[in-house]
């Protein structure tokens, strides 16, 4: 064991790989994570999202929530947001909100953005609720196979 300073084994290390070389692997090593992280985003945000008057189906393996006009939509997303299952009861109780079973067609009249959430007005083509209108979360529908 070496009883020299740990200055000079430091010194010596650079000595043996050139000045520079660390960082240069650095920089290396960061861009090639980022460039897996642009990847994995791309995969996870390449569902398309549609236009008014597209067809599509619920996507998701859960009943998802449904209000029947943008005031209840708002409140829900409120009521979410915050974690305050009164005021999602509440809106329950009132029929301001029902839910879809997964699978269930849609046809997008148009597309509402409140706050950070993308919602879609549709209408359902089928299953319980066939012929009435809801806001729906966007992400809940995806595109008609």
């Amino acid at each position: 064991m070496s009883t020299e300073p740990f200055h000079v084994n430091r010194k010596l290390f650079y000595r043996r790989f050139p000045r520079g070389t660390f960082g240069a692997m650095r920089t290396r090593t960061i861009a090639a994570g980022l460039a897996v992280l642009c990847l994995l985003y791309t995969a996870a945000c390449s569902q398309k999202l549609l236009s008014p008057g597209d067809k599509g189906v619920v996507g998701t393996k859960d009943a998802v929530i449904v209000a029947v006009d943008k005031k209840a939509y708002q409140a829900w997303v409120k009521a979410a947001s915050t974690d305050d299952k009164v005021a999602e009861s509440q809106l329950i109780v009132h029929g301001q909100l029902f839910t879809v079973q997964p699978g269930t067609q849609v046809e997008v009249i148009y597309d509402y953005e409140y706050g950070d959430y993308l919602a879609f007005k549709v209408k359902f083509l089928d299953g319980q609720h066939e012929g009435a209108e809801g806001f729906l979360n966007a992400h809940f529908v995806k595109a008609k196979a």
